[in-house]
């Protein structure tokens, strides 16, 4: 009965998709269409959310197949697949649209009358389509032969002797991904080097996808014990990867979509920021523009001179920021103000969520000052015993990009000459005390004897 199903499944997949291995191949204008009407319908569902209409990831599938059912995958080669594989994104493939791409690349890997940067192209491809999270979201286990053609096909991207030629062209961003999903420890330094200066001459702009993936993995790179990457090549991984950024932001500058204009030019400015390029740590803390303060005396870092300062970024709709409340309250317990200042750092979001159980929410769209004008009473209800400081700024200005705050909450360490010492910590590390402890004695200011357990 399984058997039977399975056939069912794999004739259904070809039925929906059209893997006819004879077809017409498709022109490159066909896909880049079918790219515009998938970001056209995530939009779509995008803004009947924004309407107030419930919808889940069932709604962008069925946005995707609706582009997807009127293309032939049978006849599509390694880099189509890839344009379209990059749009549709992990969470929204359903289960025929997995099923079909994979099978299509495997068929093409194994054709030998297919070239080898066609078929170094359909390894990078399939090797970054990561079935267990795909199968994970379409709701079923996938097929052991399909993980287990992953599994080679990564093997065989890594020894294929195109694949210097993969990651030079505008499929860029698969030979990249490929290489992180393999992870960081299976490439030297000496290997890096090589595949940055190939890299570094793809005229693709499409390439701004692989940016995310470059740099992570150049940061993996730069931190390892073992063969670390120099000073030099991480400089260069930034620059190559920051460009990605901003040639992917014209890209979507040209075509109106500014969410992605927003995202991408995001990547671009973190990736120029001082702890994007080695200076933030051991150097003097960038500066806030603080709008408003709940204790008047901060205006600036000058204000904090000689004091350890712990800075904690947070927002009020940030449940996991609420909830290590009592661990900063506890914090600021347990130093003087004299020499120990914890700050909360946040911006205008156009809302106050939590004030109270009869005010879920209040909407302050475009109010800045009404929301600033409600932080004392939220600071009270919340019982924070710590200064806030309010940025000067929309919420963006919340995510800083020289302290390369992307996830909250966010706590950076400061000492008393100003130095940022610490940063990307949790405020329920276990080791801030003992951080803080050791930047006291270091200023030569008495440190807090601790209650014994």
């Amino acid at each position: 009965m399984r058997d039977a199903m399975s056939r069912m499944c794999a004739a259904a997949t070809v039925l929906l998709f059209g893997l006819c291995a004879h077809a017409e191949p498709v022109p490159d204008a066909v896909v880049e269409t079918a790219v515009d009407e998938l970001h056209a319908g995530y939009r779509g569902v995008f803004d009947r959310s924004d309407a107030g209409e419930e919808i889940s990831f069932l709604d962008f599938t069925i946005a995707a197949d609706k582009v997807l059912e009127g293309i032939e995958i049978g006849s599509l080669d390694a880099e189509q697949i890839g344009m379209l594989e990059a749009s549709v994104g992990q969470d929204f493939a359903s289960r025929a649209y997995t099923e079909a791409m994979l099978e299509r690349l495997i068929a093409i890997s194994e054709d030998r009358a297919s070239s080898g940067l066609e078929r170094a192209t359909a390894l990078a491809v399939g090797s970054v389509m990561t079935l267990e999270n795909r199968f994970y979201h379409a709701g079923y286990e996938a097929p052991a032969r399909l993980k287990a053609a992953q599994t080679e096909m990564l093997g065989s991207f890594r020894t294929n002797p195109a694949r210097d030629a993969v990651l030079a062209s505008p499929s860029v961003r698969f030979g990249v991904e490929s290489l992180m999903s393999h992870g960081a420890d299976a490439i030297t330094s000496a290997e890096f080097a090589g595949i940055i200066e190939a890299l570094g001459v793809a005229p693709d702009p499409r390439g701004a996808h692989a940016a995310e993936s470059l740099w992570d993995i150049t940061k993996q790179l730069a931190s390892r014990a073992e063969d670390p990457i120099d000073a030099e090549l991480r400089e260069r991984s930034r620059v190559l990867a920051q460009s990605w950024f901003a040639r992917g932001a014209e890209l979507a500058q040209s075509k109106d979509n500014e969410q992605a204009v927003r995202t991408l030019g995001g990547g671009a400015e973190r990736l120029d920021s001082l702890e994007a390029r080695g200076l933030l740590i051991g150097h003097p803390a960038p500066s806030l523009d603080i709008a408003w303060c709940s204790d008047g005396s901060i205006a600036s870092f000058s204000d904090l001179e000689g004091k350890v300062v712990v800075l904690d970024f947070w927002a009020t709709w940030c449940g996991p920021c609420i909830a290590t409340f009592p661990n900063l309250r506890e914090l600021r317990a347990a130093y003087p103000e004299e020499h120990v200042v914890v700050l909360g750092v946040t911006s205008p979001q156009g809302a106050i969520t939590g004030m109270s159980e009869d005010r879920m929410r209040i909407d302050c769209t475009g109010d800045p000052e009404k929301e600033i004008g409600l932080m004392p009473e939220y600071i009270r209800n919340k019982e924070m015993t710590w200064p806030v400081a309010v940025l000067d700024g929309d919420e963006r200005a919340l995510f800083h990009p020289d302290y390369g705050v992307r996830g909250i909450p966010h706590v950076a360490i400061i000492d008393a000459r100003g130095r940022v010492r610490h940063n990307r910590m949790h405020p329920t590390d276990p080791r801030k005390r003992d951080r803080i402890d050791a930047l006291l004695e270091e200023a030569g200011l008495p440190v807090p004897e601790r209650e014994t357990e």
